[in-house]
């Protein structure tokens, strides 16, 4: 299952990207800013995943007998996680920009 991970992301970036879709027809928002806004909201999770790891870091350079590395790892693995989950949408994003 762990070798499968980044396509179930990717495949479910796909389904966050077509529910966006399907909710363009209902709200009166395009298509492509929604998905905008919704690709930034992942992007901003992703900086602030960083942040936590930046800041575990500098605890950890205080305290280096505490052991923060597992924790660190974790948040490389989400913050890589979150990215697949974004890639479709950035690819479709910048489509709408080349084809315009």
């Amino acid at each position: 299952m762990k070798e499968y991970k980044n396509i179930i992301y990717i495949a479910l970036g796909l389904i966050l990207s077509a529910i966006t879709y399907g909710l363009s027809f209902i709200l009166p928002f395009d298509f492509y800013a929604m998905l905008e806004f919704l690709a930034s909201l992942v992007l901003l999770g992703i900086v602030l995943v960083g942040l936590g790891n930046v800041i575990i870091g500098s605890k950890e350079k205080k305290n280096p007998n505490s052991n923060h590395k597992k924790q660190r790892q974790e948040l490389i693995s989400v913050s890589t996680d979150m990215f697949f989950i974004v890639l479709p949408m950035l690819v479709l994003i910048v489509y709408n920009y080349v084809v315009r």
